[in-house]
């Protein structure tokens, strides 16, 4: 555990280095005492050697609500460039039409009541923002990383598209084109959802599929139905809460206040095996119901129990504001052998030093996971959005040094009693059957 620590440390370091324009010099020295101390076998809920400087900055957080809903989050740093976050809810499984999710989200870069798409483009590009968008399977996000003393202007640009964009049939038909010129490569765990979920709400399918139409209306509605204040967070790192209450009151101010939207539950079907003649090697994914953001602790300890135990696969979590998938990826035809990691945190047959490592791992994936200010700031807002506060660093940390053995053994016990998905990538070879991959499961 100790060697494996070093050599996730010194990953760290050298990612933490490449992304030195937007993450302080304070919170690489952070990142990196926290990991020693971890890898150590020090307990991770104790400011030790500089963890008391990432409990002391996520501390700074400090959220305000904008008369009309929007949610606002500031986190201090150091530096001069800023990472700002907004997150609207929805994204995929809110879209009607498949495709208008894709569309609405690059809609940041099309025409507003302002100016031409072209402008709009022109002024992000002025900036001298790198700005990322993408349409999540529940909601659509847009983060840019920013010098401190454009970070308003980014904001506001970023209000105009999501708030104000034209979407004429022209601007709708440009992006379709686009979107069926470079169509999405299937992934099996993208696959893997649409089969969990019967491919509507969590299970929706991503870009637009072969033969699919999506009009002006499609995703005016998605937009008229998501872009509600209620439902929009402005995160950022780098700012201070009265500087971005401001910059938000200005730019999603106009918005008229309304209930927040509810979007239905996801219901997890399972129980399917399915074979696609994918251009790729043989292998697949098997999935199981897991639970959502409520359980991702003791989750994120089971996962890492099953990445060391040694058996064939990639085992993964996806957690969402209802539901989750817990599963594995495996190559060729190791289907049960590859759901053996899971089957044996199940059985909780691990020892309490086993337990401790996965800990530290998963406290070390988590840190890594949040090193930038970019990805702070999308943490901030995503869990603002679904959960209404924000967990600090230091909360998540020890919510991880305190799961229990019991937690964990009864978490994937009932996730891996659920009926399992099971979507493979064959050339013929693979044989693999739902009822033979649940049996491996409860074995």
């Amino acid at each position: 555990a100790e060697y494996m620590g070093t050599v996730h440390l010194e990953m760290s370091v050298a990612r933490t280095q490449s992304v030195a324009k937007i993450a302080s010099l304070a919170a690489r020295r952070t990142y990196a005492a926290v990991a020693v101390n971890a890898s150590r076998g020090a307990a991770l809920d104790v400011p030790l050697g500089g963890a008391s400087e990432v409990q002391e900055r996520a501390s700074q957080a400090q959220v305000q609500t904008l008369a009309n809903g929007v949610k606002v989050v500031a986190l201090p740093s150091g530096g001069a460039v800023a990472s700002v976050s907004v997150f609207v809810g929805g994204g995929l499984r809110a879209a009607a039409h498949a495709g208008a999710a894709e569309v609405l989200k690059d809609a940041i870069f099309s025409t507003t009541a302002q100016r031409t798409n072209l402008r709009q483009v022109r002024m992000l590009e002025q900036t001298g923002a790198q700005v990322r968008a993408a349409a999540n399977r529940e909601s659509f996000s847009y983060t840019a990383n920013v010098l401190k003393a454009n970070a308003g202007e980014v904001v506001q640009l970023l209000a105009d598209g999501i708030c104000a964009a034209r979407l004429s049939e022209y601007d709708i038909g440009l992006a379709v084109e686009a979107l069926s010129a470079a169509p999405a490569r299937p992934c099996l765990k993208d696959l893997a959802h649409g089969v969990a979920f019967r491919f509507t709400g969590l299970g929706a399918p991503r870009g637009l599929p072969a033969g699919a139409h999506v009009s002006t209306d499609d995703v005016l509605a998605l937009r008229k139905a998501v872009v509600v204040p209620s439902n929009i967070v402005v995160a950022a790192v780098g700012m201070g809460i009265d500087e971005l209450a401001k910059v938000a009151a200005d730019a999603f101010g106009g918005l008229p206040s309304g209930a927040k939207p509810n979007f239905g539950n996801s219901k997890y079907v399972g129980g399917e095996s399915i074979a696609f003649s994918l251009a790729r090697k043989a292998g697949g994914v098997a999935a199981f119901e897991a639970a959502g953001f409520k359980g991702d602790a003791v989750f994120s300890v089971g996962l890492a129990l099953a990445q060391a135990s040694g058996a064939a696969g990639t085992p993964f979590y996806m957690p969402y504001s209802d539901s989750g998938l817990i599963g594995t990826a495996f190559k060729g035809n190791n289907a049960e052998a590859a759901v053996g990691a899971l089957a044996f945190v199940r059985s909780g047959k691990f020892s309490d030093d086993q337990l401790k490592a996965a800990k530290r791992r998963a406290a070390a994936a988590y840190l890594f996971a949040v090193e930038s200010q970019a990805a702070t700031s999308r943490d901030l807002a995503k869990q603002l959005l679904f959960s209404g506060a924000w967990r600090t660093q230091a909360d998540t940390l020890k919510a991880i040094n305190g799961v229990a053995a019991s937690e964990v053994k009864a978490a994937f016990d009932a996730a891996l009693k659920k009926p399992v998905t099971l979507v493979i990538s064959t050339d013929g070879s693979v044989t693999a059957d739902a009822a033979s991959v649940a049996k491996a499961a409860r074995a």
